[in-house]
């Protein structure tokens, strides 16, 4: 998956957004920082 704000930029719809949970969040915040 793209990191999560790149993931909201290029795909705005709401059917896109609704992927988006807290927990999902969690994930790219902890990918982001192990890739860092």
């Amino acid at each position: 998956k793209a990191i999560l704000g790149r993931f909201v930029d290029e795909n705005p719809k709401i059917g896109d957004r609704v992927e988006i949970t807290f927990e999902n969040v969690i994930d790219q915040n902890l990918l982001i920082f192990k890739h860092a």
